[in-house]
């Protein structure tokens, strides 16, 4: 049976993760506000569901389904919802990067856990330099997928082109736009929120193991 104490610290945890997940809804609509107003409500259904679907499906196939749901209701539609949840992605791997990085210089001689944090920043800088060059030679990258889009005919070559074209443009506008420290802050929030109701799951199932004892 479970007891008051442990009720109470799947509440809390209940309560922070909506909380940390009102903050990123409130990110990707700072995100969505360089092209145009963001619909805060349309935003954190089609989050929530992706947090769900995540959970229950592998290959990040909740991402895929906030990137559809969201693109419907965007007025400049799929390519801006897929450009800012792949912003949104970005910064969450490099945040988690951050928090491994805390707790890997917090724990002595764990090295199993600091080969992990290696290859996870192995992996963050990788994404990085990719990113940088595509910026750098977006110009040659549009030149490669106009001849790879024109294998096909003249339809899916239009929407190819205007999908990874109006991509490409709204990670220069993005960051060109944003509010920074509004952005940093949502995100400093929401992290503080997903930790502390990890943090109460935690303790929940460890009381509750150590009530079954």
């Amino acid at each position: 049976m479970l007891t008051m104490t442990i009720l109470a610290l799947f509440s809390i945890a209940i309560i922070c993760m909506v909380f940390g997940l009102l903050c990123k809804s409130q990110r990707w609509g700072l995100l969505i506000s360089v092209y145009e107003p963001a619909q805060d409500g349309s935003l954190l259904g089609a989050l929530s569901i992706g947090h769900i679907l995540n959970v229950l499906l592998p290959f990040r196939i909740g991402d895929v389904i906030r990137i559809m749901l969201s693109g419907k209701k965007l007025k400049n539609g799929y390519p801006l919802s897929i450009a800012t949840v792949i912003v949104d992605l970005y910064v969450d791997l490099v945040s988690v990067g951050g928090i491994l990085w805390l707790v890997a210089i917090t724990r002595d001689n764990d090295s199993s856990f600091l080969y992990i944090t290696s290859l996870y920043f192995l992996l963050i800088i990788s994404i990085a330099v990719s990113t940088f060059f595509c910026v750098i030679f977006r110009t040659k990258l549009k030149k490669i997928i106009q001849i790879l889009a024109s294998l096909f005919n003249q339809k899916i070559e239009f929407n190819i082109l205007y999908v990874t074209f109006l991509t490409i443009g709204s990670f220069k506008d993005i960051a060109k736009n944003i509010d920074i420290k509004e952005f940093t802050t949502l995100t400093i929030k929401m992290w503080i929120g997903y930790s502390l109701s990890y943090v109460a799951i935690a303790a929940a199932l460890q009381k509750q193991g150590l009530n079954q004892k």
